[in-house]
């Protein structure tokens, strides 16, 4: 699957003229910096303040060839790399689960399917350390960036279906190969969490102001440990100041009894609804300094929404 040792000319020749990759300096392909970094493939990098965020990488060779897009990318590189990084495992059929599991991630975006797929890949790395054979490839980085940028993955890691995902996920990121890449400031810029970090640090600004409002207020029958509020936005528009006030309040009686928090996207209207909407929405939740025990759809509950009702109609209490 790599490029054979013999053709150490090309090796050489690409050391001293090598392709240039250009992506958006607000969204760094962080598994491309990795992988050149481990596989020792040399790459010329050129990011682009002016390119938005979802502007695709694209690698240039000398002669203008062009690779367009984080998988095509990879694979040059994880080919290209020594002999020892092993980024593309060490022989055919792991070349292969690694091809495999590069086209699947591209399913795992924030929506309705990302718990699920999620849950699947803990269950699959209960039992191993790695994707694919004993060693990190560009698989295991390819999976690890999309969780390393997702503000859903962040809300729902903590999560007891998660254990082994996030055990990966931390494997990966202390790679002591991974460290320089990961803490750079430009790279981390990507990570959901610095969002509520940012909100964290005004609240300390703010301490010791008058604060014209108050939750000083109780929830009747209410008890520890049994109360679990939800805040459910429609994922049809952006947030505004009234979705605010129900967020923290929900979080607020969530906290204060020491129960759960569910964020629950009413995606009920599929003609609105866009993943746009759903990013923003976590983003907002980020800021606000929401910390929600799950994330959940209405519609992974449809086939048992219509069962139910299926039901009281034949019981005659609709």
């Amino acid at each position: 699957a790599r490029v054979s040792s013999s053709t150490a000319c090309d090796y050489e020749a690409l050391a001293m003229n090598p392709p240039v990759l250009s992506y958006s300096n607000a969204s760094p392909p962080v598994a491309l910096l990795i992988a050149s970094r481990i596989g020792a493939v040399s790459l010329k990098l050129l990011p682009w303040t002016e390119q938005p965020s979802a502007a695709t990488p694209t690698l240039v060779f000398d002669e203008g060839t062009k690779l367009i897009g984080v998988q095509s990318i990879l694979r040059y590189v994880a080919r290209h790399s020594s002999e020892s990084s092993n980024l593309y495992g060490t022989d055919a059929l792991d070349s292969t689960m690694v091809d495999q599991w590069l086209d699947q991630s591209d399913a795992l975006t924030n929506g309705a399917s990302f718990t699920a797929i999620c849950e699947m890949l803990s269950t699959f790395l209960a039992t191993r350390t790695y994707l694919v054979g004993s060693s990190l490839t560009i698989a295991d980085l390819a999976i690890w960036e999309r969780l390393f940028s997702s503000r859903q993955w962040d809300a729902i890691k903590n999560s007891p279906p998660f254990y082994h995902l996030k055990r990966w996920g931390k494997l990966c990121e202390l790679d002591p190969r991974l460290i320089d890449i990961v803490t750079d400031p430009a790279v981390n810029a990507k990570r959901p969490y610095l969002h509520a970090k940012r909100s964290a640090v005004m609240s300390e600004k703010n301490q010791g102001k008058e604060v014209g409002g108050s939750f000083d207020i109780d929830l009747e029958g209410a008890s520890e440990g049994n109360v679990v509020t939800r805040f459910p936005p429609e994922p049809s528009g952006y947030l505004h100041i009234g979705h605010a006030k129900a967020a923290l309040l929900n979080q607020y009686f969530a906290r204060q009894y020491n129960g759960k928090l569910i964020i629950r996207f009413d995606d009920t209207n599929p003609s609105k609804e866009k993943d746009e909407f759903v990013d923003n929405i976590l983003l907002d939740c980020d800021i606000l300094g929401l910390k929600a025990d799950m994330v959940t759809y209405t519609s992974d509950s449809f086939q048992q929404i219509l069962e139910m009702g299926t039901r009281l109609i034949k019981e005659g209490s609709m």
